[in-house]
């Protein structure tokens, strides 16, 4: 698995986050493009992601509600910096 869409950030984040525990990478990051979708990729962040646009890395057996809570943190940072519609 490279980058694997999980969805998008305007969906139920706990749905998100069970999509991200079902990939069952030891290591996995996750991230949000500039359109709000959601990826995740095995390992530490890829190169070509930058810091803004980083949801978190998570390890096998992480609460999917930690998960949910960071993309719902994530969605609410778009949404104060107009980058997102409601």
């Amino acid at each position: 698995m490279k980058h694997l869409c999980i969805g998008s950030l305007g969906e139920d984040a706990r749905s998100l986050a069970q999509r991200v525990c079902a990939t069952e990478e030891a290591l996995i990051t996750v991230w949000v493009n500039d359109e709000a979708t959601v990826y995740a990729s095995p390992g530490e962040t890829p190169e070509d992601v930058v810091n803004s646009a980083l949801v978190g890395t998570y390890t096998m057996g992480m609460d999917p509600n930690h998960i949910a809570d960071d993309l719902i943190e994530m969605r609410r940072e778009r949404l104060r910096a107009g980058i997102l519609d409601d």
